[in-house]
Order: C-alpha cells, then sequence, then structure tokens
C-alpha cells in the first residue's frame, strides 16, 4: 500500500481501514466503500471529498465524510504542503484543552519528492467560514482567541520547532525588508496622491526602521526570546472554521502551510488588523489581547502580562504593512482585498504609536 497518497484514486477501503485502526478505531472496524467526490480547489492544492461507507454496525462514531488535501503542481504549493503535513504530524503529539485544528488521520510527506497528503476531518456540516468581507463577530473573536492561545501555549519555547519550521534571522529579515521597499516604491508611484503625504512618510520611515525594529525586539534571534512558538502566518477568514453550535464546539484553525517560529501576537494582528477599519479594531483590540492572554494563562503560561502582550503586539502589527504591500504586487489578489488591508495597516501602525519604538 503507498505510504504517500498522491492521486484520490490511491484511497482504497483497504488503505483507509489501516488509517483509522492506526488512529485509534476498532479493530473490527472495516471500511467498504470509498468515494471520491472533487470539491473546491483552494490556493495551495486540490481538495476531495471522500464519502465513507462501512461493512456493519461497528462503525459508530466513525468518520462517513473526509478531506484528502494534495499539493498543487507548483514547487511552491508542493513545498508548502509538506511545511503542512509536518505541521500536523507534530500537531498530533501535543495535549490541548480544546480542539483548535480539525482532527487529521493521516499526515505524510516527502521534501525530497516534493509529494504529501492530508486526511483531514470534514467540518463542513458542523461549521461555517467567517463570512468575509465582513468582519467577524465579538463572539466569534473571542473563540479565535482560544484557540489561538492553545495552541501558541502548546508549543511556547519548544525546540522541536527547529526541526522542521524555519527560523526567521537578520539576513532573511534584510532580504524580506529589501524585498518589500522595492515593491512599495512601485506603489508608491502606482497609487499617487491616493496616499496622502502623511501616510506616504510613515510607511517609508517604518520600512527603514523595519530591521533594526525586529533586531531590538530579539524578533531575528528567536529562539532566545521567551515566548517563541508555532505562527501560522496566514490567520485571516478564510482559514477559521467558526462552529455552527458554539456551546457544542470550538473553532478550528487550517491551512497551516505558512507556518514560521514567530512570537504569538505574529497571529493575533494577522487577524484583526485586516478584518476592522481602524475605528472597529480600538473598539475590540484590548478585548481581545485580554482574552488572549486570559487562555494563556489558563492553558499553564506564567510571566507574560498584558503589558508584555502589547509591547509584542505593537511590533507584530508592522506585519501587515509588509504583507498588504507584497499583495498589492499579486496579480492574483484583488485591489479590493489589498488596498483596505494596506489603509488597516497604515491606521494601527499609527494608532500604536509603533515609529515611538524607532531608533531614529
Amino acid at each position: 500500500m503507498p505510504n504517500i497518497i498522491t492521486n484520490p484514486g490511491l484511497v482504497t477501503a483497504d488503505w483507509l481501514t489501516n488509517i483509522l485502526h492506526e488512529y485509534g478505531f476498532p479493530d473490527d472496524l472495516q471500511v467498504h466503500r470509498v468515494l471520491a467526490v472533487p470539491g473546491a480547489s483552494p490556493k495551495n492544492g486540490p481538495l476531495t471529498q471522500l464519502k465513507v461507507s462501512y461493512q456493519d454496525s461497528t462503525s459508530i462514531g466513525a468518520p462517513t465524510s473526509l478531506l484528502l488535501k494534495l499539493p498543487g503542481p507548483s514547487n511552491e504549493s508542493r513545498s508548502s504542503a509538506c511545511i503542512e503535513a509536518r505541521v500536523y504530524q507534530h500537531m498530533q503529539t501535543k495535549q490541548f484543552q480544546m480542539e483548535p485544528i480539525p482532527r487529521c488521520f493521516s499526515a505524510e510527506y516527502s521534501t525530497k519528492e516534493g509529494i504529501s497528503h492530508l486526511i483531514l476531518e470534514d467540518l463542513r456540516k458542523t461549521h461555517n467560514t467567517i463570512s468575509s468581507p465582513l468582519p467577524p463577530l465579538e463572539i466569534q473573536v473571542d473563540a479565535v482567541m482560544d484557540s489561538m492561545a492553545n495552541i501558541h501555549s502548546a508549543w511556547r519555547n519548544d525546540l522541536n520547532l527547529v526541526d522542521y519550521l524555519e527560523i526567521p534571522d537578520s539576513n532573511i529579515m534584510v532580504g524580506l525588508i529589501g524585498s518589500v521597499y522595492g515593491d512599495y516604491q512601485k506603489l508608491e508611484n502606482f497609487l499617487g496622491d491616493r496616499l496622502d503625504v502623511e501616510s506616504r512618510d510613515l510607511i517609508r520611515r517604518t520600512l527603514d526602521n523595519l530591521c533594526n525594529l525586529y533586531i531590538d525586539a530579539g524578533r531575528t534571534n528567536i529562539l532566545e526570546q521567551n515566548g517563541f512558538t508555532l505562527v501560522h502566518s496566514d490567520l485571516h477568514s478564510a482559514n477559521i472554521m467558526v462552529p455552527m453550535e458554539p456551546t457544542h464546539n470550538t473553532v478550528r484553525i487550517l491551512d497551516w502551510e505558512q507556518s514560521f517560529i514567530g512570537i504569538g501576537t505574529d497571529d493575533i494582528a494577522d487577524f484583526l488588523i485586516p478584518a476592522y477599519s481602524p475605528r472597529t479594531r480600538r473598539r475590540i483590540e484590548n478585548r481581545a489581547l485580554k482574552r488572549y492572554l486570559v487562555e494563556l494563562k489558563k492553558c499553564g503560561v506564567e510571566n507574560y502580562s498584558i503589558d508584555d502582550i502589547w509591547n509584542d503586539y505593537r511590533i507584530s502589527a508592522t506585519r501587515g504593512l509588509m504583507i498588504s504591500i507584497a499583495a498589492s504586487m499579486d496579480k492574483k489578489t484583488s485591489t479590493s482585498v489589498w488596498w483596505p488591508y494596506l489603509e488597516n495597516a497604515i491606521g494601527a501602525i499609527r494608532d500604536l504609536e509603533v515609529s515611538t519604538l524607532f531608533r531614529n
């Protein structure tokens, strides 16, 4: 039997039976049939529904619908899919106070061959995505804070992350900022007076100081910082499944292809800043960060105060500027996406007085 699935036709009844046995289902469970139903194709690869039937009543509690996720054809997609498979493998070693990710029944990969697969639970009957472009409801924000606190606390200061995720350093940061700066020069010329003088000056000053800001905060020597963790790095509405019955289920975080080692507030900033106008974000921010801290403490995190979170969050807010500028250069990203994100990012940097952290 294949170790790594490369097309839906390889998911046979016998193969899936073995996978479910390894996951913990009873030995007498026997899959009778697997029907592959092609579904939507997300940005990083095809997603196929697997309809599963069983031979007898021993299947009580066994999944009748699963999702097979395979990488797309590009080298970038294949590489990112291997990262996600590694994340899911290591997630299975962690104990969470709630279920913050979809159940994963199988995660295999080969970085050498650029192949991988995920077999995930199908959440579509119990969960929905947040209704983008509408911003999340406050109850949804609370649930996302809870789920991310569970994930971040589970991986907090865990050196095992080094085995399979990129460690940001000063060389990577210099290259990234240099690329973003080049993109911004093109963007500024394109936007003209759509960006006011104050905003242009703030963007340029932020980009000029960004590398030193990250060095001063220890972000380029992350393993020596107390509180480094697994960062999702793409935490927007489409990657968040919210339960239809919040009292009976939890938010699940999808799509871990861009994960890296960082600070948990990177994810919080990535979630809040693009989703809300500056006015609404100012109203929700404090509540969200306090909720995040409360859940971190429930998960056993100590010596991390609300002031610490705010300091980390202010630095993390600069990610929105880099992400939105880079997105503006991507022909696949609509102006209706990156333009409000850019405006929101500028507003956050201004509101949070990030410039007071600059060297000059």
